[in-house]
């Protein structure tokens, strides 16, 4: 989207969200009261963010929980090194910024913590214990903060394998708890 018809990145996944949904909901293969979300890394605040605002969600995956994106930038200019998905350059094209002062500025709009507590439906949130980009703390915050009345909280422990960002260091088993989770709850 950035690349071809410059769309750079926005806080308000809400929008763009709800469009797709608006657009899908009518197709005669889609059965509207059984569609869920899934976002991976910084599609886990987009996921997060659109389930806080579309009451249409059967259910929503937060795969890598990212609380406060600002704050994860911020702590990567102030610790250089500090694992974090994206590089400065990176940044500035996806976010249509000029210089670091203006990403640091957009960024600070990209938390969940006025929103969080508006996601009620069905929520799945992965995070892996070892996650060098995003602390366990903002999933377990996420957890927390939503208030559905059914949300799992799946943290992978490193002696299981899968503990990175994502479970990068073994995919399976989280495409495995997506899915068995998914099944579950589209099926009820």
């Amino acid at each position: 989207a950035v690349l071809f018809r410059g769309l750079v990145n926005r806080h308000d996944y809400e929008v763009p969200g709800t469009a797709a949904l608006d657009c899908i909901s009518g197709e005669a293969d889609i059965d509207p009261a059984r569609i869920a979300v899934v976002g991976s890394s910084l599609g886990g605040y987009r996921a997060a963010r659109f389930a806080a605002f579309e009451p249409r969600l059967r259910a929503a995956v937060i795969w890598g929980a990212v609380w406060d994106f600002g704050r994860a930038w911020r702590r990567q200019l102030d610790q250089p090194g500090s694992a974090l998905p994206t590089s400065i350059d990176h940044a500035l094209f996806v976010m249509g910024a000029r210089d670091v002062d203006e990403v640091t500025h957009k960024l600070d709009r990209w938390t969940l913590d006025p929103v969080a507590s508006r996601i009620s439906c069905p929520v799945l949130i992965l995070h892996g214990e070892r996650d060098s980009q995003f602390p366990i703390e903002e999933a377990e915050r996420l957890h927390e903060a939503a208030s559905s009345t059914h949300k799992v909280l799946r943290v992978f422990r490193e002696d299981e394998g899968g503990s990175a960002h994502c479970q990068n260091d073994n995919r399976v088993l989280a495409h495995e708890e997506i899915a068995d989770w998914l099944a579950d709850e589209l099926t009820k």
